[in-house]
């Protein structure tokens, strides 16, 4: 399954594109968020977040993928791997508000990934949801396409068991 949509109405964009791919027989997402900055000739901070549930206790892996993982005590968990990590500036957890009623908030903290840039961007994402009790590692890699950033992607993806190495 495919969807592709766009919305124009960001402080600093003229545009965000977002295309999300579901390989059925492959049970996860792979996301691609394009950003074109209204102003071209100066240096533009972009930032994606990720949201998740208070009780999701985010955290970041420290192996050098960035990854955001969920950790709920029980039940499934998800991994939003990013494609091409070293090009952000940073990825860190920010202050955020749950609503979980009207007028209810309960702070937590969700993931963002920023990138600086002087024209257009791309952030490539896997969602990978986890059963309960299971684990994988996300293995990414960009594909050099020869064209300057204005959408086109491509990137290889090796998704294994930790435990088996399959």
């Amino acid at each position: 399954n495919y969807v592709t949509y766009s919305n124009a109405h960001f402080e600093n964009a003229s545009n965000v594109e977002r295309t999300v791919m579901f390989p059925k027989n492959e049970k996860f997402f792979i996301i691609t968020d394009y950003v074109v900055p209204k102003t071209q000739t100066q240096v533009n901070t972009v930032e994606q977040y990720w949201h998740m549930h208070p009780s999701a206790n985010l955290s970041i892996t420290n192996d050098g993928k960035n990854e955001f993982r969920s950790n709920f005590e029980s039940g499934a968990n998800v991994i939003v791997a990013p494609v091409d990590s070293a090009s952000f500036k940073d990825v860190t957890k920010v202050d955020s508000l749950y609503a979980p009623d009207y007028g209810t908030f309960i702070e937590h903290k969700n993931g963002m990934y920023v990138k600086e840039t002087y024209g257009p961007t791309s952030f490539g994402t896997i969602i990978y949801p986890l059963e309960e009790g299971k684990d994988r590692s996300i293995e990414t890699s960009v594909i050099d396409t020869g064209i300057a950033d204005n959408g086109a992607t491509a990137f290889n993806i090796k998704i294994t068991d930790p435990a088996t190495g399959e």
